[in-house]
């Protein structure tokens, strides 16, 4: 059965994904009584990849990072600083060793180390602060 609590100004969702594992996530619910709602969706269709009815998730996590960043640049041709962006990833994501990570085992401290290792290569603060943003 799934639940749902309040931490901070946040609520979180606990329940057994699709392989029987128990997660929890935060969700953007604002009520309690729409992150109870969330949960019950999650909790029916895992419900359901269990029982074979629906997909589960990619057992690769995604693909690797070059590919979801890929993805994302595609979707978004017409956004506000969409140039910038696309020569941003391009320059310090795609060509670094962070792009061959499988999404499926990215830690946050891989993104730190990486953008500590630009901010000794000399880039400028508010470059790092960029890559920090695009990498969330």
């Amino acid at each position: 059965m799934a639940s749902v609590f309040e931490r901070g100004r946040r609520w979180y969702i606990k329940y057994k994904d699709g392989a029987g594992r128990w997660v929890m996530k935060a969700c953007t619910a604002r009520t309690k009584t729409e992150a109870k709602r969330l949960a019950h969706d999650l909790e029916r269709q895992a419900e359901r990849q269990r029982h074979g009815l629906e997909d589960m998730p990619a057992a690769d996590g995604g693909g690797t990072v070059a590919q979801l960043l890929a993805r994302w640049l595609a979707g978004r041709p017409d956004a506000p600083f969409a140039s910038r962006d696309t020569s941003a990833v391009r320059r310090h994501l795609l060509g670094s060793e962070l792009a061959d990570i499988p999404l499926a085992r990215l830690r946050g401290h891989d993104i730190e180390n990486l953008l500590a290792r630009k901010t000794a290569e000399g880039l400028a603060p508010q470059t790092v602060k960029h890559l920090r943003v695009v990498s969330r």
